[in-house]
Protein backbone atom coordinates (compact mmCIF):
# COMPACT_ATOMS: atom_id res chain seq x y z
CA UNK A 1 0.00 0.00 0.00
CA UNK A 2 3.07 2.63 0.17
CA UNK A 3 3.73 3.51 -3.71
CA UNK A 4 6.99 5.33 -2.91
CA UNK A 5 8.51 7.24 -6.04
CA UNK A 6 8.08 7.57 -9.71
CA UNK A 7 9.56 10.19 -12.58
CA UNK A 8 7.70 13.42 -13.71
CA UNK A 9 8.28 16.05 -15.83
CA UNK A 10 6.05 18.00 -14.08
CA UNK A 11 6.76 19.01 -9.98
CA UNK A 12 6.40 21.49 -7.77
CA UNK A 13 8.89 22.88 -6.49
CA UNK A 14 9.57 24.31 -3.15
CA UNK A 15 10.44 27.22 -1.46
CA UNK A 16 13.82 28.50 -1.75
CA UNK A 17 15.83 28.20 1.05
CA UNK A 18 19.43 29.32 2.55
CA UNK A 19 22.07 26.54 2.74
CA UNK A 20 22.10 27.69 6.37
CA UNK A 21 18.48 26.35 6.71
CA UNK A 22 19.14 23.27 4.54
CA UNK A 23 21.33 21.83 7.10
CA UNK A 24 19.28 22.84 10.20
CA UNK A 25 15.94 20.92 7.95
CA UNK A 26 18.65 18.05 7.18
CA UNK A 27 19.09 17.25 10.68
CA UNK A 28 15.29 16.43 10.89
CA UNK A 29 15.02 14.44 7.99
CA UNK A 30 14.61 10.93 8.53
CA UNK A 31 16.88 8.68 10.09
CA UNK A 32 18.26 6.36 8.55
CA UNK A 33 19.90 3.18 10.22
CA UNK A 34 22.92 1.09 7.92
CA UNK A 35 22.01 -2.02 6.79
CA UNK A 36 25.30 -3.17 8.24
CA UNK A 37 24.68 -2.82 12.50
CA UNK A 38 28.73 -2.72 12.84
CA UNK A 39 28.73 0.76 11.30
CA UNK A 40 25.77 2.13 13.48
CA UNK A 41 28.57 3.98 15.74
CA UNK A 42 31.06 4.18 12.85
CA UNK A 43 32.21 7.71 12.03
CA UNK A 44 30.80 6.85 8.42
CA UNK A 45 27.53 7.29 10.05
CA UNK A 46 27.88 9.74 12.76
CA UNK A 47 30.39 12.47 12.35
CA UNK A 48 29.97 13.40 8.34
CA UNK A 49 27.73 16.56 7.44
CA UNK A 50 25.09 16.19 5.03
CA UNK A 51 25.55 18.27 1.57
CA UNK A 52 22.74 19.67 -1.05
CA UNK A 53 22.92 19.28 -4.91
CA UNK A 54 22.71 22.74 -4.90
CA UNK A 55 25.71 23.38 -3.30
CA UNK A 56 27.73 20.89 -5.26
CA UNK A 57 26.64 22.65 -8.36
CA UNK A 58 27.84 25.98 -6.94
CA UNK A 59 30.85 27.27 -8.98
CA UNK A 60 34.41 27.07 -6.80
CA UNK A 61 33.51 23.90 -5.06
CA UNK A 62 36.40 21.86 -3.48
CA UNK A 63 36.34 18.47 -2.63
CA UNK A 64 35.46 17.47 0.73
CA UNK A 65 35.74 13.74 2.77
CA UNK A 66 33.49 15.11 5.36
CA UNK A 67 30.11 15.28 3.52
CA UNK A 68 27.71 12.67 2.39
CA UNK A 69 24.02 12.60 0.94
CA UNK A 70 21.44 9.57 1.50
CA UNK A 71 19.92 8.67 -2.68
CA UNK A 72 17.77 5.86 -3.52
CA UNK A 73 17.98 3.93 -6.48
CA UNK A 74 15.60 4.15 -9.25
CA UNK A 75 16.86 2.55 -12.62
CA UNK A 76 19.50 0.60 -14.07
CA UNK A 77 20.48 1.31 -17.71
CA UNK A 78 23.21 -0.54 -19.50
CA UNK A 79 24.81 -0.27 -22.79
CA UNK A 80 23.45 -1.16 -25.85
CA UNK A 81 23.39 -5.07 -26.20
CA UNK A 82 25.03 -5.14 -29.24
CA UNK A 83 27.62 -3.28 -27.72
CA UNK A 84 28.74 -6.21 -25.69
CA UNK A 85 32.51 -6.80 -27.36
CA UNK A 86 33.47 -3.61 -25.50
CA UNK A 87 30.87 -3.71 -22.96
CA UNK A 88 30.91 -0.13 -22.78
CA UNK A 89 27.70 2.55 -23.86
CA UNK A 90 28.23 6.38 -25.30
CA UNK A 91 26.12 9.66 -23.84
CA UNK A 92 27.01 13.24 -24.24
CA UNK A 93 27.63 15.54 -21.35
CA UNK A 94 27.12 19.12 -20.78
CA UNK A 95 29.13 21.81 -18.48
CA UNK A 96 26.97 23.46 -15.83
CA UNK A 97 26.79 26.49 -17.86
CA UNK A 98 26.18 24.36 -21.35
CA UNK A 99 28.37 26.14 -23.18
CA UNK A 100 30.68 22.86 -23.38
CA UNK A 101 29.99 19.62 -24.26
CA UNK A 102 31.78 16.39 -24.23
CA UNK A 103 31.06 12.38 -24.76
CA UNK A 104 31.88 9.83 -22.70
CA UNK A 105 31.77 5.89 -22.08
CA UNK A 106 29.74 4.25 -19.64
CA UNK A 107 29.48 0.35 -18.21
CA UNK A 108 26.34 1.26 -16.29
CA UNK A 109 24.44 4.57 -15.71
CA UNK A 110 21.89 4.58 -12.64
CA UNK A 111 18.99 7.42 -12.00
CA UNK A 112 18.55 7.96 -8.36
CA UNK A 113 16.54 10.58 -6.48
CA UNK A 114 18.13 12.40 -3.27
CA UNK A 115 16.03 11.47 -0.03
CA UNK A 116 16.24 14.65 1.95
CA UNK A 117 13.12 16.60 2.58
CA UNK A 118 15.05 19.69 1.36
CA UNK A 119 15.49 17.84 -2.31
CA UNK A 120 13.23 15.12 -1.90
CA UNK A 121 12.26 15.69 -5.64
CA UNK A 122 15.81 16.02 -6.85
CA UNK A 123 17.11 13.23 -9.43
CA UNK A 124 21.04 12.64 -10.65
CA UNK A 125 22.94 9.69 -12.39
CA UNK A 126 25.62 8.32 -11.71
CA UNK A 127 27.92 7.05 -14.24
CA UNK A 128 29.54 3.94 -13.85
CA UNK A 129 33.03 3.84 -15.94
CA UNK A 130 36.82 2.89 -15.80
CA UNK A 131 37.56 6.31 -13.97
CA UNK A 132 34.13 7.29 -12.49
CA UNK A 133 32.13 5.30 -9.77
CA UNK A 134 34.10 2.71 -10.68
CA UNK A 135 33.85 1.44 -7.17
CA UNK A 136 30.34 2.63 -5.57
CA UNK A 137 29.24 -1.37 -4.93
CA UNK A 138 33.10 -2.87 -4.02
CA UNK A 139 31.91 -2.30 -0.27
CA UNK A 140 29.08 -4.46 -1.10
CA UNK A 141 29.31 -7.10 -3.86
CA UNK A 142 27.83 -9.71 -2.14
CA UNK A 143 23.92 -7.66 -1.36
CA UNK A 144 24.42 -6.38 -5.09
CA UNK A 145 24.17 -9.75 -6.14
CA UNK A 146 21.73 -11.45 -3.58
CA UNK A 147 19.10 -8.91 -3.93
CA UNK A 148 19.47 -6.81 -1.28
CA UNK A 149 20.80 -3.68 -3.85
CA UNK A 150 17.94 -3.31 -6.35
CA UNK A 151 15.46 -0.67 -7.44
CA UNK A 152 14.26 1.40 -4.26
CA UNK A 153 17.49 1.00 -2.27
CA UNK A 154 18.92 3.61 -0.28
CA UNK A 155 22.52 4.30 0.11
CA UNK A 156 24.51 6.81 1.88
CA UNK A 157 27.15 8.15 -1.26
CA UNK A 158 30.14 9.39 0.61
CA UNK A 159 32.11 12.36 -0.50
CA UNK A 160 30.53 13.10 -3.33
CA UNK A 161 32.73 15.29 -6.11
CA UNK A 162 31.20 19.14 -6.62
CA UNK A 163 29.26 18.62 -9.76
CA UNK A 164 30.59 19.42 -13.48
CA UNK A 165 28.46 17.95 -15.59
CA UNK A 166 25.05 17.44 -16.72
CA UNK A 167 23.09 15.16 -18.78
CA UNK A 168 19.70 16.21 -20.74
CA UNK A 169 17.00 17.19 -18.82
CA UNK A 170 19.78 19.22 -16.50
CA UNK A 171 19.97 16.26 -14.37
CA UNK A 172 23.62 16.34 -12.80
CA UNK A 173 26.40 14.05 -12.63
CA UNK A 174 27.33 13.08 -9.36
CA UNK A 175 30.57 11.06 -8.62
CA UNK A 176 32.32 9.71 -5.80
CA UNK A 177 35.60 7.56 -5.18
CA UNK A 178 34.20 5.90 -2.41
CA UNK A 179 31.49 2.89 -1.92
CA UNK A 180 28.22 3.73 -0.82
CA UNK A 181 26.92 2.26 2.51
CA UNK A 182 23.61 0.68 1.83
CA UNK A 183 21.11 1.92 4.17
CA UNK A 184 17.58 0.88 6.35
CA UNK A 185 14.28 1.69 4.44
CA UNK A 186 12.58 4.36 7.20
CA UNK A 187 9.87 2.48 9.33
CA UNK A 188 8.15 5.92 9.62
CA UNK A 189 6.62 7.61 6.57
CA UNK A 190 9.09 9.81 4.50
CA UNK A 191 8.38 13.29 3.18
CA UNK A 192 5.81 13.49 0.51
CA UNK A 193 6.07 15.76 -2.78
CA UNK A 194 2.99 16.07 -5.04
CA UNK A 195 2.42 16.43 -8.67
CA UNK A 196 1.89 19.69 -10.36
CA UNK A 197 1.38 20.18 -13.88
CA UNK A 198 2.62 24.18 -14.37
CA UNK A 199 5.94 22.96 -15.13
CA UNK A 200 7.40 22.35 -19.02
CA UNK A 201 8.96 20.22 -20.72
CA UNK A 202 12.82 19.13 -20.60
CA UNK A 203 12.71 18.86 -16.53
CA UNK A 204 12.88 15.35 -15.00
CA UNK A 205 12.02 15.20 -11.43
CA UNK A 206 10.26 12.81 -8.81
CA UNK A 207 7.44 12.61 -6.63
CA UNK A 208 6.98 10.85 -3.33
CA UNK A 209 3.13 9.05 -2.16
CA UNK A 210 2.56 7.60 1.02
CA UNK A 211 -0.11 5.96 1.10
CA UNK A 212 -1.73 5.18 -2.31
CA UNK A 213 -3.59 2.78 -3.30
CA UNK A 214 -2.59 0.40 -6.16
CA UNK A 215 -4.70 -1.88 -8.29
CA UNK A 216 -3.21 -4.60 -11.31
CA UNK A 217 -5.62 -4.49 -13.78
CA UNK A 218 -3.71 -6.75 -15.77
CA UNK A 219 -0.74 -9.10 -15.94
CA UNK A 220 1.14 -11.18 -18.25
CA UNK A 221 4.43 -13.56 -17.75
CA UNK A 222 6.54 -12.53 -19.57
CA UNK A 223 10.15 -13.96 -20.25
CA UNK A 224 13.66 -12.12 -20.29
CA UNK A 225 16.98 -12.26 -20.28
CA UNK A 226 17.50 -11.73 -16.78
CA UNK A 227 18.23 -14.40 -14.14
CA UNK A 228 20.03 -12.30 -11.61
CA UNK A 229 18.64 -10.08 -8.73
CA UNK A 230 20.34 -6.58 -9.03
CA UNK A 231 18.22 -5.33 -11.73
CA UNK A 232 14.72 -6.52 -10.12
CA UNK A 233 14.03 -7.42 -13.68
CA UNK A 234 12.57 -4.11 -14.35
CA UNK A 235 11.76 -2.62 -17.72
CA UNK A 236 10.66 -6.33 -18.94
CA UNK A 237 9.30 -4.44 -22.24
CA UNK A 238 12.48 -2.31 -22.92
CA UNK A 239 14.85 -5.38 -22.23
CA UNK A 240 12.83 -7.69 -24.36
CA UNK A 241 11.92 -5.73 -27.28
CA UNK A 242 14.83 -3.53 -27.56
CA UNK A 243 18.67 -4.20 -27.96
CA UNK A 244 19.17 -3.54 -24.16
CA UNK A 245 20.86 -5.95 -21.28
CA UNK A 246 19.00 -5.97 -18.05
CA UNK A 247 22.16 -4.25 -16.17
CA UNK A 248 22.72 -7.31 -13.57
CA UNK A 249 26.28 -7.87 -12.84
CA UNK A 250 26.03 -11.70 -11.77
CA UNK A 251 23.43 -13.91 -13.39
CA UNK A 252 22.33 -17.04 -11.42
CA UNK A 253 22.49 -20.46 -13.35
CA UNK A 254 19.16 -21.95 -11.70
CA UNK A 255 17.20 -18.66 -11.10
CA UNK A 256 14.22 -18.31 -13.90
CA UNK A 257 14.23 -15.90 -16.41
CA UNK A 258 10.46 -15.55 -16.29
CA UNK A 259 8.55 -12.35 -14.45
CA UNK A 260 5.54 -10.54 -14.91
CA UNK A 261 4.35 -7.37 -16.48
CA UNK A 262 1.75 -5.68 -15.12
CA UNK A 263 -0.56 -2.73 -16.40
CA UNK A 264 -1.00 -1.35 -13.46
CA UNK A 265 -3.41 2.14 -11.61
CA UNK A 266 -2.39 3.97 -8.38
CA UNK A 267 -4.68 6.45 -6.72
CA UNK A 268 -5.01 8.78 -4.01
CA UNK A 269 -7.50 11.44 -3.85
CA UNK A 270 -7.33 13.25 -7.26
CA UNK A 271 -4.17 11.46 -8.38
CA UNK A 272 -5.09 9.13 -10.88
CA UNK A 273 -1.75 7.09 -12.65
CA UNK A 274 -1.91 4.76 -15.23
CA UNK A 275 1.79 2.66 -15.51
CA UNK A 276 1.79 0.80 -18.26
CA UNK A 277 4.59 -2.66 -18.48
CA UNK A 278 5.59 -2.20 -14.88
CA UNK A 279 7.69 -5.83 -13.89
CA UNK A 280 9.08 -6.73 -10.96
Amino acid sequence: NRFSTCLCSNIKMPEEVSEENANKRARTDVRLNPHDESLRSSPLITCLNVVSLKTLEKENQTPCNKRFFDAMLLRIIPPNVNLQDTKLGSLRMYGPRKNTSSNAHYSRLFLCKVFSSEENQRLFYLMESRNSNNHIWTRNPQLRDDGTITIGTLSRILSPMPIKSLMSGDLPMVETRFPVIVMKYPDVPVPTVDISHSIGGNTAMAFVQEGATISIHSTTPEETKCAGLFCDKQRVHEITTQSRGCGCYHMLGRRSNITFDHWMGITKGAMNIVMEHFSS
